[in-house]
């Protein structure tokens, strides 16, 4: 009979007792490897240096005591029997251990008991080993990609640090046609991946098994996959890195794309030969207006910084020319926005009872530097707290436009805007004017003033800058809430318009909200943790000059990692606990934001952590729709950098 090898660790400070425990384990017939230590470093140090199958422990020793030892063990190594061998544990103290996870207990002066006792405890660890290999691989398996397999319908497949197949979810067997017994402990470049792609894979897999990195990791690529009846079909792929008991595992996410690839050749020839249609260019302007929006928070952001950064007169006069220039396209952009959305019904009033001035004043507050740059007068006349019910950012949309226009028809004099109430009859209206000393119009040209894309000059002649779609969204807009708009203007002395509301009195308004009340950050009371710490945030963004402007941005007083698509999000919210995570909803890859933040949601210690979108969808519907998906803030792009951090300070309560 061969002797039975054995790993023993001995908690024993008298080495005496030590060669006596070795003695009586000689009877056993084992094939002995045993080591002493007295200390909790030391202990700590054998147990990350080598596997056990079995400790032998005192109970009382100089400095260092059993219970001690055994929630060392039961924290590092829970699973190795613990036996207490002492000549001093009494019967209480020894049920006090087992309930604490000792297996058993052996007098030292009735040893005669100890190798039965080992023999019992190293049987029943075999099986409960057994048992714990087979629980915790599925459990390893569970924790790391349950709870995106709840939230996805892709094929979910795990493997192991050789290759093999781990993991096998109901949508890899729908895909792929083999069972779950089919598959798992296959491997899985063998049994899924195209004949002659295998070498490359098996190459790449090799310096992935040592690191965890490599070309495929944390990147949504497309390629072949075979199925079970030797079928090639296209897959989309996304691969994350799984660190399981040491060893470099991966988490593959395979969605079927033959479908959505014959879809997009067939749209693809479709839009060839399509006519413009008003749904197709209701389409295309929302894209626009993503893809310009994206772009455009970059060049404002960077520009800003650039203007900020520099000192020479010429190189913060050309960092100017460049927020001119951008503001100027967002303007044209959201302008043509607007008007497309009024045209197919897509505007959204969302009527509030508030006092107008708060929007004018914030409409002058933005044309201050271009009104002193043109060396004019910008001045808010109003007296009193005007209210209305209308919709608050198609008001400011309004009033934004008429100061516009009246800015940029007025080379000297002044502007003026002024709220006040006005009587007809038994009605009351809330009416707002904006005055000007500019070139005023022509009695001819009034008649079509609040058409689209009409100005007092046009073709050649064209002297001012704009699409001539100001006074015709203020119209569309005023129309919309129930109000009136009028001109009044003569040539070269200036113009008048005037907008009227129906007015709602003071007694009528049950709270007036100062603005104290709505600055950012103060409804909520300062959470103490920031103070001394840093808040980890996860920027979510495939636009990589975007995720550089937002970590140049909150870099100094945030712990900033980014994710480039969905499912690397998921995997570093998996890996690391974030206290923030900023989200772009357009990413990348066929998992987008709201999809990529519902599956994180779902992940223990994220329930409650905020959200907040940035996105170049801006439309009021599409906000709706974001919010409604769980985020706690809304930051339209291009967006100034306190916007971003006034948001981040509200959401986790900064000072």
């Amino acid at each position: 009979m061969m002797p039975k090898q054995i790993r023993v660790l001995i908690i024993e400070d008298s080495e005496e007792d030590t060669g006596i425990l070795i003695k009586e384990l000689n009877k056993g017939q084992y094939e002995l490897y045993w080591r002493r230590v007295d200390q909790q470093d030391t202990l700590k140090s054998a147990l990350d240096e080598n596997t056990w199958d079995l400790i032998l422990s005192d109970y009382e020793m100089p400095g260092f005591g059993g219970l001690i030892a055994l929630s060392i063990v039961h924290e590092k190594a829970p699973d190795i029997p613990f036996i207490f061998v002492s000549g001093v544990m009494g019967e209480a103290t020894a049920v006090m251990a087992m309930k604490m996870g000792a297996a058993d207990y052996v007098m030292k002066g009735n040893l005669q008991r100890l190798v039965p006792a080992i023999e019992r405890e190293l049987r029943e660890f075999s099986i409960r080993r057994k048992h714990k290999q087979a629980e915790d691989a599925y459990k390893d398996q569970e924790g790391v990609i349950g709870a995106i397999a709840s939230s996805v319908r892709d094929a979910i497949i795990m493997i192991d640090n050789d290759g093999n197949i781990s993991f096998w979810n109901e949508a890899a067997t729908v895909m792929l046609g083999y069972k779950r017994e089919e598959a798992m402990g296959k491997n899985l470049h063998k049994l899924i991946v195209p004949a002659e792609y295998y070498d490359h894979f098996k190459t790449a897999f090799a310096g992935f098994r040592s690191s965890g990195e490599g070309h495929a990791i944390n990147r949504t690529m497309e390629l072949n996959a075979v199925n079970k009846k030797g079928l090639l079909f296209p897959v989309e792929l996304s691969l994350s890195p799984v660190k399981t008991k040491g060893k470099w595992c991966a988490v593959g996410l395979l969605r079927d794309i033959t479908e959505r690839i014959r879809i997009k050749e067939e749209l693809i020839k479709a839009k060839e030969k399509a006519e413009e249609s008003s749904r197709l260019k209701s389409s295309l302007l929302l894209n626009i207006n993503h893809e310009l929006r994206t772009p455009m928070n970059g060049i404002l952001g960077f520009a800003r910084i650039l203007k900020e950064a520099h000192t020479k007169p010429e190189n913060i006069e050309m960092a100017d020319t460049i927020l001119t220039s951008g503001k100027r396209l967002m303007a044209t952009l959201n302008s043509i926005l607007d008007l497309a959305h009024i045209e197919s019904d897509q505007t959204h009033v969302n009527p509030e009872i508030f006092n107008l001035d708060e929007e004018v004043q914030k409409v002058i507050s933005n044309y201050e530097d271009l009104a002193k740059k043109k060396n004019i007068g910008l001045t808010d006349l109003t007296r009193e707290a005007i209210f209305a019910e209308v919709d608050r950012n198609l008001f400011n949309n309004i009033i934004l436009h008429l100061v516009d226009n009246a800015i940029k028809f007025t080379s000297c004099g002044s502007v003026t805007v002024k709220v006040e109430a006005e009587k007809s009859g038994k009605s009351e209206f809330a009416t707002v004017k904006v005055i000007d000393t500019g070139i005023g119009i022509m009695p001819e040209q009034t008649k079509y003033i609040f058409e689209a894309f009409r100005q007092g000059s046009e073709g050649l002649a064209r002297t001012y800058e704009g699409t001539g779609l100001g006074l015709t969204l203020c119209k569309k807009f005023v129309d919309l809430m129930g109000g009136a708009i009028e001109l009044n203007s003569k040539p070269s002395e200036g113009s008048v318009f005037t907008v009227r509301f129906p007015r709602i009195m003071a007694n009528v308004v049950e709270k007036q909200v100062s603005k104290e009340d709505v600055l950012p950050g103060s409804k909520h009371p300062i959470d103490e943790r920031w103070k001394n710490n840093k808040p980890s945030v996860l920027i979510v963004e495939d636009n990589k000059a975007n995720a550089d402007l937002i970590e140049f941005f909150i870099g100094p007083f945030c712990s900033v990692d980014k994710a480039y698509d969905g499912y690397s999000a998921i995997s570093k919210s998996i890996a690391k606990q974030y206290d923030l995570i900023l989200m772009d909803i357009n990413l990348s890859s066929e998992m987008n934001g709201i999809e990529a933040a519902r599956a994180i949601r779902i992940l223990d210690n994220y329930h409650d952590v905020p959200f907040i979108a940035i996105t170049g969808y801006a439309t009021p519907r599409e906000k709706e729709e974001i919010m409604s998906n769980g985020f706690s803030h809304f930051i339209p792009k291009p967006f100034e950098r306190e916007m971003l951090i006034s948001a981040i300070k509200e959401a986790l309560k900064l000072s």
